[in-house]
């Protein structure tokens, strides 16, 4: 789910505040696993300063904090970093109901 845009609908600006009420509305849900892409949608779940990629545990969620997939962003031509997102993915769905 885009924080943003509904599905169908182009991008626009984007605009923090919306993306954290969104987010904490997301919260709300019975969903265990939000998957994140990117230090912007990680600041709108409220967490700051984020190593990417991390796992997070808040209000009984877990929030796996990867790299954000524009092609700007050179994070996934680490093996390293997929490596550690894989980890951390297999971590996630072993210890939590994962909706997908």
């Amino acid at each position: 789910m885009n924080l943003l845009w509904p599905e169908g609908q182009p991008p626009g600006p984007w605009d923090e505040r919306l993306a954290r009420r969104v987010a904490s509305l997301m919260l709300r849900e019975s969903h265990d696993v939000y998957l994140l892409a990117g230090r912007r949608v990680a600041r709108a779940f409220g967490l700051v300063d984020v190593t990417i990629p991390s796992l997070w545990r808040v209000q009984g969620k877990s929030l796996l904090v990867v790299p954000h997939p524009s092609g700007l962003n050179r994070l996934w031509n680490d093996p390293l970093v997929r490596a550690r997102v894989q980890e951390l993915w297999e971590e996630v769905t072993r210890v939590d109901t994962c909706v997908v």
